[in-house]
């Protein structure tokens, strides 16, 4: 797909907070182009945070920018700062790594564009990337290509036409058109539904945590589950230019089951594990039993939030499943037996069975380790010549959590099960 076939799609660029960090912006009779960058993007409704080196201020303050624009070589040949910004003048010319670092900062917690506008040639630009790759935490020689991150010569840029190059960049990086779009309806779903509640009464999060406590359900994933409902049900029309979408997808498999995964499976971060307060349905634990992946063993949180939870959770045991040509398939999905339900593409694409008929409950209070779940396996072992049960404690440990609607489904296949009819047995006869 050609640029020329979808046009001016980086209006949605056009909207929000930029922060621009170059020693030369504002700099009068400087002989750099950031100024005239800077002046192209004033021309519409942005917002501009300039600054001449690297902020101090926590990564959280920059989580609702449209994008950042960086500059490569930032130097303090200009010590002046707005006010209440404070830069960093030990050094002279700030330090590579230092640059790094803060872009590792941002893309590491939020997936914001990061423009770095250089005045070196394309073939340094190349050895920009590989600078990035050898010092970064967060950046790869297989993902620098398709990130959040665009290194572009500020004479070239400007040749092209800031927005123009935007055009381009934009048709090759799919996911970020799709977030922008998807993100100025979101915040505006947001706005309706607070605006709703405060004209019904401002003091509402009070009475909605209240019923939540006299039902005694866990306030956090019953807060949660509550605001993202409101919020989706407050959304707006959402839409987006449908032959943005014309180009051919990767027909790698590997990808396609990547993406698929990504689609139903959270991944929890190591920061959320440090700070886990409570239990939340779809969470799923794994036990990295002997004798490898195969023998791999999992637990998923089935229990919904409701009222009927009373601090049990009530969790299924999973384990692998080889798919095989006689599974069953029924328009792309998996026939299970009555007591299984198999959620495919999940935890490195495998073929995940959760059994109805293994499961356990466990009771949970304040104080409690959410990061993992031990359970007691029964087995019998023969000691001279008789039979001698063992109880051998295995710990899962939290990894992530299964997401809508794959969550409901096995919820649903499960309550089908538990309040199924039951009838006699076949005779082998028959």
């Amino acid at each position: 797909m050609k640029v020329e076939d979808v046009k001016n799609i980086s209006d949605i660029m056009k909207k929000g907070l930029v922060l621009i960090v170059d020693d030369k912006v504002g700099v009068e009779d400087s002989s750099d182009r950031v100024n005239a960058i800077v002046t192209s993007l004033e021309q519409t409704s942005l917002l501009l945070i300039k600054l001449r080196n690297i902020p101090e201020q926590k990564t959280e303050s920059f989580a609702n920018l449209a994008f950042i624009i960086l500059d490569w070589e930032l130097n303090l040949d200009i010590p002046d700062a707005p006010a209440g910004v404070n830069l960093k003048q030990d050094v002279k010319t700030v330090d590579k790594g230092e640059i790094i670092k803060f872009i590792d900062e941002i893309s590491n917690k939020y997936f914001i564009p990061i423009f770095i506008f250089t005045g070196r040639s394309n073939k340094e630009i190349e050895d920009i990337k590989k600078d990035i790759v050898n010092t970064s935490s967060f950046y790869s020689e297989t993902n620098i290509e398709e990130s959040n991150l665009f290194i572009k010569n500020k004479e070239e840029l400007l040749e092209e036409g800031v927005f123009e190059v935007f055009d381009q960049w934009l048709v090759e990086n799919p996911a970020i058109y799709l977030m922008k779009e998807y993100e100025n309806t979101f915040y505006k779903s947001i706005h309706n539904f607070y605006r709703s509640m405060v004209e019904s009464h401002k003091s509402w999060p009070i009475v909605a945590y209240n019923t939540i406590l006299e039902d005694n359900i866990e306030p956090l994933p019953a807060m949660k589950e509550f605001l993202s409902k409101c919020i989706t049900a407050h959304s707006g029309d959402f839409s987006f230019n449908k032959d943005f979408f014309s180009i051919e997808p990767t027909d790698q498999i590997e990808q396609l089951q990547k993406i698929w995964e990504n689609m139903k499976f959270i991944t929890y971060s190591e920061e959320y594990l440090e700070n886990v307060e409570s239990q939340t349905s779809g969470d799923i634990y794994v036990f990295n039993g002997e004798g490898g992946a195969s023998k791999r063993r999992y637990l998923i949180n089935i229990t919904p939030v409701c009222n009927t939870r009373n601090g049990k959770m009530l969790y299924l045991l999973g384990k692998r499943k080889n798919k095989t040509e006689e599974d069953g398939l029924h328009n792309g999905s998996i026939i299970d037996r009555a007591n299984e339900k198999t959620i495919p593409n999940l935890l490195d694409q495998k073929f995940i069975s959760f059994d109805f008929t293994k499961f356990n409950v466990f009771l949970f209070d304040e104080g409690s380790n959410f990061n993992k779940v031990t359970i007691q396996k029964r087995t019998t072992k023969r000691v001279d010549g008789k039979p001698v049960v063992q109880l051998d404690n295995q710990e899962y440990v939290l990894v992530g959590r299964l997401m809508e609607p794959y969550l409901s489904t096995l919820q649903r296949a499960n309550s089908n099960y538990i309040s199924r009819i039951g009838t006699p047995r076949l005779p082998k006869v028959s």
